[in-house]
């Protein structure tokens, strides 16, 4: 994890809740925010957070799949069967969650690599 020890990164405290609490296991190391880190130093994420950013679902959306990484991870190491499906709510009316619109509009973003929602 050396590499990312110089990267200055700002996650909002209520996002890195919202992740922590979709998953099973306790990111007592910061698994969560290095790889956040390390995203943000090749460029994929920005390295500050927020929920002002017109990005900001898709970036929730990462964070969130992080979450389920590493919680995947943790299963695997504990000897378990790491379940293949994310569990948890990211959708809501108030921030730090997105509303249903943003993660349709995100999810086709992902899934079409441009343009959301076409009229």
């Amino acid at each position: 994890m050396q590499p990312t020890a110089t990267t200055e990164i700002s996650i909002p405290a209520e996002c890195l809740e919202l992740t922590h609490s979709i998953i099973d296991y306790r990111d007592d190391r910061g698994w969560i925010p290095w790889a956040w880190a390390v995203l943000a130093r090749a460029g994929e994420v920005p390295a500050a957070m927020t929920d002002e950013d017109p990005d900001y679902p898709t970036h929730l959306v990462t964070l969130a799949a992080l979450g389920h990484l590493f919680e995947l991870f943790q299963e695997i190491v504990a000897g378990g069967d790491a379940d293949q499906e994310p569990s948890g709510e990211l959708v809501g009316e108030e921030r730090p969650e997105i509303t249903t619109i943003e993660l349709a509009e995100t999810w086709g973003y992902l899934t079409t690599g441009g343009s959301a929602l076409s009229e």
